[in-house]
């Protein structure tokens, strides 16, 4: 397993100069300082870099690249609101540099860093869509990268891709609950998600229905092994949407075949939100 990232710091005076700096880790820091400004020709300095394949190479290959260095930057650039910016990020989702290369092997690393990145970008685009869609086919082997995306995304869009995926049984059964006990799971207080969640309690696969209601009222470390599962979002951050959702699903789920633990797990939480105060 990969060590932890440190947090990338952005520089306080970036300078495009900085972007080619030989350490690649000062070069992140000014890449970082651009994503996220609100000035145009900031923005356009980052992604003229990003859409730079050498340098983006150059930064795949330095240590923790695809790890530690582009993610911040992708990920500052997909948040950062402005106009400019969005543009910017659809031009890397648009670009050949940040497509996959049968004839380059680092091409699989830009492709990853830059799909997980857009889970930030919101509200979405029809090109960032497009991309999910692509991906999401099950014989191109990037589905748990690309629920991975739709869960933290959270719009419309992402959820309607993400149950599709979910009913989709040319993807392994054993497959789908995993992304349900992690992606689903890891994103719980989102009145979206539960929406979902909600609707597939029709799924035809029983044990789908059940890992749905798991992974919203349920924890259970034997779902992922030696590895570490997500973190449980507490119902205190749950907002009073998401809260009406989760009432509504425990509603719902209560009438499924469930065996006495997991229908204690949706008693247990409804017991909790209970004694919570109202939401904010």
């Amino acid at each position: 397993m990969a060590p932890p990232c440190a947090e990338l710091a952005p520089s306080a005076s970036p300078t495009a100069a900085g972007l080619a700096d030989p350490d690649a880790a000062i070069a992140a820091q000014h890449a970082l300082s651009f994503a996220r400004s609100t000035t145009p020709a900031s923005i356009e300095t980052v992604a003229k870099s990003l859409r730079d394949r050498a340098w983006v190479t150059r930064m795949i290959a330095a240590p923790g690249g695809s790890l530690c260095l582009l993610p911040p930057v992708l990920g500052a650039l997909a948040a950062n609101p402005s106009k400019e910016a969005r543009a910017a990020f659809v031009s890397l989702v648009t670009s050949k540099v940040w497509a996959e290369d049968g004839t380059d092997s680092s091409s699989i690393e830009r492709v990853g860093t830059l799909l997980r990145a857009t889970g930030a970008f919101r509200p979405t685009s029809p090109e960032v869509v497009a991309m999910w869609k692509q991906l999401a086919a099950p014989s191109v082997g990037w589905a748990p990268v690309v629920t991975q995306a739709l869960s933290e995304n959270g719009t419309t869009e992402a959820a309607t891709l993400f149950e599709a995926m979910l009913r989709d049984t040319a993807f392994e059964l054993d497959n789908r609950i995993s992304w349900l006990h992690s992606d689903l799971l890891g994103h719980r207080a989102s009145p979206v998600l539960l929406a979902m969640a909600i609707r597939l309690l029709d799924a035809k696969e029983l044990a789908l229905r059940v890992g749905a209601i798991e992974s919203v009222f349920d924890y259970n470390q034997r779902w992922w092994g030696m590895c570490g599962g997500p973190k449980l979002v507490p119902l205190a951050t749950f907002t009073a949407d998401g809260r009406t959702q989760l009432r509504a699903f425990a509603t719902k789920a209560k009438k499924q075949k469930l065996d006495k633990a997991l229908t204690q797990a949706i008693t247990r939480t409804l017991a909790e939100l209970d004694k919570l105060p109202p939401a904010k």
